[in-house]
């Protein structure tokens, strides 16, 4: 019988799985951006009230499947976590379809790839890519420059009844007095 995957064992596997990552800077960013994907979806999930433990146990695990796939991480990431543990429906959902050229069939997994694609703006990652702009090619340019147009792309689409819970309140939960 298999296991639930829990926040606990996410962490472990995630680990595990970017330990192998040989290269230094990809190991660190990938440990970086699960991370705040994760941090992201804490607030998000918080606003719009949805149940954060399976949006954050995608955020930690969504990309392992780089590891040996990163073509197809997804689903490598998916096929990974089936060998031990049981998944549920959003969580495969986030998984699979975070990524910018995907639909996700749920409400959490259009959340989860807008928070994958919202972490670009943390300090952190800022500051990794000021750190590592050095080795930086220009397709790696060319796919933040994407993430960005996604991010905000997906920003405008959500629908107005999901970000204005009350007509004094927009955005995330700022009142028009304090804008």
């Amino acid at each position: 019988m298999k296991k639930k995957l829990t926040i606990k064992n996410a962490l472990q596997i995630a680990k595990k799985n970017f330990r192998k990552i040989k290269n230094k800077e990809s190991r660190e960013y990938h440990l970086l951006h699960s991370f705040l994907v994760r941090e992201t979806i804490k607030i998000l999930s918080k606003y719009f009230k949805v149940d954060r433990k399976p949006l954050e146990i995608a955020a930690i695990v969504h990309d392992i499947g780089y590891v040996t796939d990163p073509k197809n991480h997804a689903e490598e990431s998916l096929k990974i976590l089936q060998k031990e543990f049981e998944i549920d429906d959003i969580v495969k959902d986030c998984i699979l379809n975070h990524g910018s050229d995907k639909k996700p069939k749920t409400f959490e997994g259009k959340l989860f790839q807008l928070a994958d694609k919202l972490c670009i703006f943390h300090p952190e990652l800022i500051k990794y890519l000021i750190t590592y702009r050095k080795n930086l090619k220009k397709e790696d340019y060319k796919f933040l420059n994407s993430i960005l147009a996604k991010g905000f792309y997906l920003l405008t689409s959500f629908k107005e009844k999901d970000l204005i819970k009350n007509k004094s309140e927009v955005n995330f939960g700022f009142t028009k007095n304090q804008i």
